[in-house]
């Protein structure tokens, strides 16, 4: 599960323990995992990326949990930072963005908040704080993996037009615990939060804060050190964004498609590309090569 923090230490000879576990038939350790603690928080199972999670332009300025916040797991709450250079491989700035937008810490995560709870005009800040109980259950859990499909369909549309955008193209939502979920933009590795459609800044410098979101814009890229390669699913999303981009209208019966669905031609605007792609969500792959390979 952590084996990616140890890779780099010289732990010796461990043939004898090798051939002991073989011969005693020994489980690995995901078993353990799946079978007496299915609770646990895997880092590297269902997200997008794991582990440190730094800003490109400052070399080793990663989120940190504070290590000067005392007694974190009774007040719920810490802190984040950005410190000086640390390991880009230790717990304390250990991260992961789940499927359904959480940015996770074992069982805490980044959330956004009012400085001022109960003043609507005050300024946002993030802190971390007990995940919502909520990201176990089966029809929350699907909600908002939809959504994060539907975002990142969003940003590969826009990016179409304007490689440096697509985090403008996030549609924010009032859906519960909102201020818990980031959408990522893996390509230009902007952070947006779902409730405000604002991007995770690193400016501040010691404190990192939600701020609009600014095309290019050094401060707002995060990396993981980690990333999860996508399924098949994702060659199919860039095939329905292709489509959608097509030159010209395109009957579907060209090319033995099913009977009444027709594509128009993708106006240069993120919107539109959008609306186009949306239409093709349940054409199976095979049929989206034919259409492209019939557009002219």
């Amino acid at each position: 599960m952590f084996s990616f923090i140890f890779q780099d230490i010289d732990y010796g000879d461990i043939s004898d323990r090798q051939r002991l576990r073989k011969e005693l038939h020994c489980r690995n350790f995901s078993w353990l995992l799946s079978t007496h603690a299915d609770h646990k928080f895997v880092y590297h199972k269902d997200v997008f990326g794991y582990g440190s999670l730094c800003n490109p332009s400052q070399p080793h300025y990663c989120l940190l949990r504070d290590p000067n916040v005392p007694e974190y797991r009774k007040l719920l709450t810490a802190l984040l930072h950005i410190p000086g250079p640390i390991s880009s491989s230790r717990w304390a700035n250990m991260f992961a963005l789940t499927r359904t937008g959480l940015l996770r810490k074992d069982w805490i995560c980044v959330r956004l908040r009012r400085i001022h709870p109960y003043w609507v005009f005050s300024n946002h800040m993030v802190d971390l704080f007990e995940c919502p109980n909520d990201y176990e259950e089966p029809e929350e859990r699907q909600w908002w993996l939809e959504w994060q499909k539907d975002q990142s369909r969003r940003i590969k549309a826009a990016q179409l037009v304007s490689p440096l955008s697509g985090a403008q193209a996030v549609r924010t939502t009032a859906h519960r615990n909102a201020h818990f979920r980031w959408a990522y933009d893996e390509r230009n590795g902007k952070l947006i939060n779902a409730e405000t459609g604002e991007c995770l800044d690193s400016i501040a410098g010691f404190a990192p804060l939600p701020k609009p979101c600014i095309d290019g814009l050094p401060s707002q890229e995060w990396r993981f050190s980690h990333t999860v390669t996508g399924s098949g699913n994702t060659i199919v999303s860039i095939l329905h964004v292709a489509l959608a981009t097509a030159p010209r209208k395109l009957l579907l019966s060209s090319c033995n498609c099913p009977q009444g669905h027709q594509i128009s031609a993708a106006k240069e605007d993120s919107e539109s590309i959008f609306r186009a792609e949306t239409k093709l969500a349940n054409i199976s792959p095979l049929t989206l090569l034919k259409m492209l390979i019939f557009v002219s």
